[in-house]
């Protein structure tokens, strides 16, 4: 069965990711007044900032944080194995469970909520999927160019809760316009590790319902069969007890 734990997962704060991406996003800060070396070492340094933050270590964190096993690490070959086990009570084990009235009726209200259940959690991930398509697609057009003689015209244009609505023109050479694109692309890259971790998460979850949708009903089906049995043995028995009442007695006298 599904455990308490396993019905809050995947744990959701996309705004929380988005908000402090974007402040790491800081790019509209560069100043037209300084060098073209400057500036490219502006651009440079917040990409290679943005590369040593995002390495191996920091989605194995995040796939820790979407399980609810904040400050953990889970790397990407372990983490279907560690879905799994959310959403059956931490264990990777099939349940065995014993045909008790308070089993048969948690499988009960299971298999009657489960239609509605189910469409919840196919309703959010496909939100949630949807959100991170419109933030990757906000990221891609962020930064705007044109060519201008050996130079580029670079326009970053912002319109989120971080910067308001806001749109700068600068100036920068083909390298600077490189890295600022590295920069653009790296993010657009993040946002789609998130969302694909996510993705996961709701996935194994809606394995994990229609698993545990079948075992409830198996539950159902052995209870009935449990209670049909019993009323055919009692039934047995009163048949027999009357046969027994009601069948004439053979004395013998020696």
């Amino acid at each position: 069965m599904i455990g308490q734990e396993g019905k809050t997962i995947p744990i959701i704060d996309i705004k929380a990711n988005f908000q402090n991406d974007l402040v790491d996003m800081d790019i509209n800060t560069l100043d037209n007044s300084k060098s073209d070396s400057e500036k490219l070492e502006f651009a440079k340094t917040k990409y290679e900032e943005f590369k040593k933050k995002v390495d191996t270590e920091f989605y194995e964190s995040v796939r820790a944080t979407v399980i609810g096993k904040t400050g953990g690490k889970i790397n990407a070959s372990e983490y279907g194995k560690e879905l799994f086990k959310v959403f059956r009570n931490d264990t990777d084990e099939k349940d065995i469970i014993t045909i008790k009235a308070s089993n048969v009726s948690a499988a009960y209200q299971f298999v009657k909520e489960y239609k509605i259940a189910l469409k919840s959690v196919e309703d959010t991930k496909k939100e949630i999927e949807n959100q991170y398509s419109d933030i990757k697609n906000y990221m891609q057009s962020l930064l705007k160019t044109n060519k201008d003689g050996d130079s580029n015209k670079v326009s970053i244009d912002f319109d989120d809760d971080v910067h308001g609505k806001s749109s700068t023109e600068y100036t920068v050479n083909p390298e600077t316009l490189k890295y600022l694109n590295l920069f653009i692309k790296g993010k657009t890259e993040q946002v789609q590790q998130y969302s694909t971790i996510h993705s996961q998460a709701f996935t194994a979850k809606l394995e994990a319902f229609k698993a545990c949708y079948k075992s409830s009903k198996t539950v159902c089906y052995q209870a009935i069969a449990a209670v049909q049995k019993l009323k055919l043995t009692e039934a047995a028995m009163i048949e027999e007890t009357n046969r027994i009442l009601h069948e004439p007695s053979v004395l013998n006298f020696i």
